[in-house]
């Protein structure tokens, strides 16, 4: 995920306050939401298809102190089961959160808490449970109906 910034992550926590681990991040980039999560207590995973960011983010994440908490792969999220995950953060593109969606409603409970940045989930599947507006990165926050 590229810029989070000091703000970002406050906003981001805040969402997930009281939530549980293991939290995943999907995309996670040079993993920084990931070295963030870890520093703010969660078991926390990043997959990423770039093999080059996943080893810079186990290196960043070592040098960071938090690599007993963090775990980086290489994977295809249309292959990853994502159900073992409490929190779940999004930073997709446009045209994949149609097909993301409807995976990530086959594959969470009421318990789960997703947060999507960039872009919302498919309204005609989610129904928004938050959205924060900090101007450049806008986050929605999604649980399933427990009826």
């Amino acid at each position: 995920s590229s810029g989070i910034n000091a703000e970002y992550g406050r906003l981001l926590f805040s969402e997930l306050k009281g939530a549980r681990g293991p939290l995943i991040d999907l995309g996670s980039g040079d993993g920084r939401v990931v070295i963030a999560a870890a520093k703010q207590g969660f078991t926390a995973h990043g997959i990423e298809l770039n093999i080059w960011l996943v080893l810079y983010s186990r290196l960043r994440s070592l040098l960071a102190g938090t690599s007993s908490r963090t775990k980086f792969y290489r994977a295809d999220l249309w292959k990853t089961d994502l159900s073992q995950y409490n929190s779940i953060i999004v930073f997709g593109g446009e045209s994949m959160m149609s097909d993301l969606s409807v995976k990530l409603k086959k594959e969470t409970t009421p318990q789960t808490d997703i947060i999507s940045s960039r872009f919302p989930l498919d309204p005609e599947v989610w129904d928004t449970h938050s959205m924060i507006e900090d101007g450049h990165n806008p986050l929605w926050r999604y649980k399933q109906d427990t009826d």
